[in-house]
């Protein structure tokens, strides 16, 4: 993670959280004191992320009167996913207001394969020409644990109806988008996450107790019925 070296630092009189800046005006919130878990899990989730090519937002560090603290990027013109937004893509023409939408279904299908933060991760639109989507470098959890812990479509919000509308604009090109993640799904990256874990000698052996379980064929060939269900159902 990059350390950064603030132009100034502005402190909260309200309790939330203080923001810095950079010498090239990017703002960064201080969100939490720097622990062991949190450098291995995104470590690991940058990892795995850039890998399948997801856009994940920036998390740096900053030491102050000797602590280090995790921070996070207060992207410009970037808020939550919520179905709240539905009215930007209740008809073809608003919904080609997207780019590369098929980005969303590919962070579904990246919490649906590596459930390992404990719930889905978050995921923004970001306001560009274009809205575009990518996901939030923090999970809810703050990286306290990575545990295996499989989720339900419901449990991701991909039943809702909003989200359903969403996809079926994009319901021909949604088993081709589950074939290309999948063929990124392959034995190299296999070892190169476990490789990534080996690094953590002290916490190698409880994570890839959990992070091994989702290259089991058995879950493997679960989460691809459930999707091909998914699919099917949109059209």
């Amino acid at each position: 993670m990059e350390e950064l070296k603030p132009l100034t630092l502005s402190r909260s009189l309200v309790g939330a959280p203080s923001v810095l800046l950079t010498s090239d005006l990017r703002k960064f919130s201080i969100h939490a004191p720097l622990s062991r878990e949190m450098i291995v899990g995104n470590h690991l989730l940058t990892l795995m992320s850039s890998h399948f090519k997801l856009s994940k937002s920036n998390l740096a560090t900053f030491t102050l009167q000797g602590k280090r603290y995790l921070c996070i990027e207060n992207a410009v013109d970037s808020n939550p996913f919520d179905v709240w937004y539905a009215y930007s893509w209740d008809s073809k023409q608003k919904f080609n207001q997207y780019f590369r939408p098929r980005t969303l279904f590919e962070s579904f299908l990246f919490d649906m394969y590596f459930p390992l933060w404990g719930s889905p991760l978050p995921k923004y639109i970001h306001s560009d020409k274009k809205n575009r989507f990518g996901i939030g470098a923090l999970p809810e959890n703050d990286f306290d644990r990575i545990v295996f812990q499989p989720l339900s479509l419901s449990q991701l919000g991909m039943d809702r109806i909003e989200v359903r509308r969403f996809f079926s604009f994009i319901e021909s090109d949604l088993n081709e988008v589950i074939e290309e993640f999948l063929a990124l799904h392959h034995d190299k990256f296999y070892r190169d996450v476990k490789y990534a874990v080996s690094l953590y000698p002290e916490e190698r052996n409880r994570i890839w107790d959990e992070v091994k379980k989702c290259f089991d064929p058995q879950f493997r060939r679960f989460v691809r019925a459930q999707l091909d269900n998914y699919v099917m159902r949109l059209m």
